[in-house]
């Protein structure tokens, strides 16, 4: 388990502890959401170059997988 301490806005913090989202265990859901989001965003945008260069599956490189692969897991 890691410990991590953010700052913020006292009136932010306020309204956030008030909704019940400053728990572990709502951070950790909002945080993951937020990564799978992320990682979603990078594989559309993969994906979108690929289309930009109109390749076909059969002119697909072992490069260009492997940078749809790396764009996906947020290399």
């Amino acid at each position: 388990m890691t410990t991590i301490t953010i700052e913020l806005p006292d009136d932010v913090a306020r309204s956030a502890q008030q909704a019940g989202l400053l728990s572990g265990q709502t951070l950790a859901a909002i945080v993951r959401e937020l990564v799978r989001d992320r990682a979603a965003r990078k594989l559309q945008q993969a994906i979108r170059s690929l289309d930009d260069r109109a390749v076909s599956a059969d002119e697909l490189t072992p490069s260009d997988i492997q940078h749809a692969i790396d764009a996906t897991r947020g290399h």
